[in-house]
């Protein structure tokens, strides 16, 4: 199914800083509706070298919906507010708001200090797709758009290991012979 964007909702941003196999960026939105509390993922961006960088997922998503979002939130990897080796002080997180800054207050950073234990992350996700989650008595539901391939495919793929860890299965690009991690992008 199709979940368009909804003109007048806050936009909600969530990211996670692997480059390879591609950079990654989710747009979405909360509508409350009368019957139910919508947790609405309208599009994903998983951009590839040259364009897997912070800053052009961030572009890319203010093209399409930059002249339509009054208000926008960010969330993400929580090691995306460490500093990256080499660039003194600067984040990840930093060329987020960056490229947001017309967008944003002091109360979009919604990015968490640490990242939830996995467990408590896959139990929370099994109990939002399983229906079992409510809001002031509402039903949350999540709704994807059916041209959010990768995070579908996490969603149906990615398994946890004996070790309360995701299971990490490294594949190897066979024209740069880089090594990474092929699914959990979208999920974290």
């Amino acid at each position: 199914n199709l979940v368009p964007f909804l003109a007048g909702k806050a936009a909600h941003t969530s990211f996670d800083f692997n480059t390879v196999p591609y950079m990654t960026m989710l747009g979405m939105q909360v509508n409350i509706t009368p019957e139910m509390f919508e947790i609405r993922v309208f599009k994903e961006y998983c951009l590839k070298s040259p364009l897997n960088s912070t800053k052009a997922v961030c572009k890319k998503f203010l093209e399409e919906y930059g002249g339509q979002i009054n208000d926008l939130l960010y969330y993400g990897d929580a090691s995306g507010e460490n500093n990256i080796a080499g660039k003194g002080n600067v984040t990840a997180f930093d060329d987020v708001r960056e490229s947001f800054a017309y967008l944003i207050s002091d109360a979009s950073n919604r990015v968490l200090k640490r990242n939830p234990p996995i467990l408590k992350r896959r139990d929370f996700m099994n109990d939002l797709l399983g229906g079992r989650l409510t809001y002031d008595g509402l039903p949350i539901v999540l709704l994807i758009d059916e041209t959010c391939k990768e995070l579908c495919k996490d969603l149906l793929k990615l398994k946890m290991g004996a070790d309360g860890k995701k299971l990490k299965k490294k594949v190897k690009d066979k024209d740069t012979g880089i090594t990474y991690e092929e699914l959990g992008h979208t999920s974290d």
